[in-house]
């Protein structure tokens, strides 16, 4: 056995942890020594499971021969595994330095390992070949990614001169899950200890169609709200405690300022469906109404380019993409910046092959399923010059210009604009991978693999 290469996938360049050094030294007696260096950049769950490929190529390594030997072989409670002794894997994981504990904090991990040369074949009796083997480690119980944007809070016009009232609200949004808000509230006068809370929700479709409102909610009693004011590690605890002056039963009178900046953690309590929710909280002390408070949110899908890369094992076709950017902004609005390189003069007769496949959330390789096999576009040519289409604007950001029939040069894709997938594919929530391949004069000129990750989202 001769170990010809290891390193990081290169098409998931920015995960929580990296292969970032291997070295390896073969011995006299044909074993090898191997040194390991991971960096580990999030702390790591104790959920974590381990999903194993193998694949069995001809000696020249020829992708055309390769076929798999076991694929998305799946290991659960990998952290369990880890710690048992006299497995295969153990004297590799008691190498490390510092040891490797779950959940796995952020750090440098280091192993070095000698690996005799016919310990492989005592557990696997690998014929001759090029085998290679792709090791995922991910969450196996992570949640589908849902955020919460507050669109607004106020108080109700109906009730104009309640003792507390809001005075001020402003907010902004990171990203998908991080958030800041501001509010200023004042007090008029004192409020006794005996609080409560009636609150009602409404959901309504996404357009926020009075007449499609319907009440999920009604009139929930929340009885003694200064008690739980106190209660620590609550959905509300973060926020309360960083209002000033504190706020503590009875409240007195005087003016209030709530800043808080954190993680969206509400769909963890709350799994809310795509729509816009609308709920009412009234609040009274000692039987006199105190303030009424509107809340609206608005949930729905987005999409986000997760990563738009050649397929690895086309490296020298006449189309290559050089330099993939992008930036997504919080109004759903998305940015690309694409440069590819055409080598030679392309035919008019081009036509594409589609293939999308659909993962859960988490990525978990086993949970993907063909969704779309080889779905053919024909006439590319003639469809690239159709106005009004869902890749019109990016056709036409192509500088310089794109058309058939395509002359070698070097291009760039510039654009701007708010995501319209969904208006023509309404793809459910997911992680969708996408292989495209593009063949003129029954010569393959692109292949290239799209990922994007559809969530249910808020927006303003």
């Amino acid at each position: 056995m001769q170990l010809l290469r290891e390193q990081s996938c290169l098409e998931y360049p920015n995960l929580k942890a990296e292969l970032t050094k291997f070295t390896k030294k073969q011995l006299e007696n044909g074993s090898y020594f191997l040194d390991f260096v991971f960096t580990v950049k999030e702390r790591l769950p104790i959920t974590l499971e381990a999903s194993f490929s193998l694949m069995k190529c001809n000696l020249a390594g020829n992708p055309d021969s390769c076929e798999y030997y076991t694929k998305n072989l799946r290991f659960k409670n990998f952290c369990e595994k880890i710690s048992q002794k006299n497995e295969v894997w153990s004297q590799f994981i008691d190498s490390s330095v510092p040891s490797i504990l779950c959940p796995i904090n952020p750090g440098t991990y280091e192993m070095n390992y000698v690996a005799e040369r016919n310990d492989v074949f005592q557990f696997i009796p690998f014929p001759v070949g090029v085998w290679k083997l792709q090791s995922i480690l991910f969450d196996g119980k992570k949640m589908e990614q849902r955020t919460m944007r507050i669109l607004r809070i106020q108080s109700c016009p109906e009730y104009p001169d309640l003792p507390v009232k809001i005075t001020k609200l402003s907010k902004r949004h990171f990203n998908e899950e991080f958030y800041a808000f501001n509010i200023s509230f004042i007090v008029k006068e004192k409020i006794s200890v005996n609080i409560e809370s009636y609150n009602t929700v409404n959901k309504c479709d996404l357009a926020g169609t009075p007449d499609s409102c319907e009440i999920f909610l009604k009139d929930f009693h929340v009885k003694n709200i200064c008690g739980k004011m106190n209660l620590k590690n609550q959905l509300w605890s973060a926020s309360l405690e960083t209002i000033k002056p504190p706020l503590r039963c009875p409240i007195q009178a005087d003016k209030y300022e709530l800043n808080f900046k954190g993680k969206s953690e509400f769909f963890k309590f709350f799994p809310l469906p795509t729509a816009v929710w609308k709920a009412k909280s009234i609040l009274f002390g000692g039987h006199k109404m105190i303030v009424c408070v509107n809340t609206e949110v608005k949930k729905q899908r987005t999409m986000r380019f997760l990563r738009l890369q050649m397929c690895p094992e086309y490296p020298d076709l006449p189309l290559m993409v050089t330099k993939f950017n992008k930036r997504h902004f919080a109004d759903d609005t998305i940015a690309l910046n694409i440069s590819f390189k055409i080598r030679e003069k392309l035919p008019v007769n081009l036509d594409a092959s589609l293939t999308l496949v659909k993962c859960d959330l988490a990525g978990t390789p086993d949970s993907c399923e063909i969704y779309v096999k080889d779905f053919k576009v024909k006439n590319l040519c003639e469809k690239v010059g159709m106005k009004n289409q869902l890749w019109s604007t990016a056709i036409d950001s192509i500088k310089p210009p794109f058309h058939c029939p395509i002359e070698p040069d070097n291009y760039e894709l510039n654009l701007k604009r708010k995501i319209q997938l969904f208006k023509f594919l309404p793809l459910p929530t997911a992680i969708w991978k996408e292989k495209v391949i593009v063949v003129g004069d029954q010569k393959m000129i692109l292949c290239l693999n799209v990922e994007i990750q559809v969530i249910e989202r808020n927006l303003k």
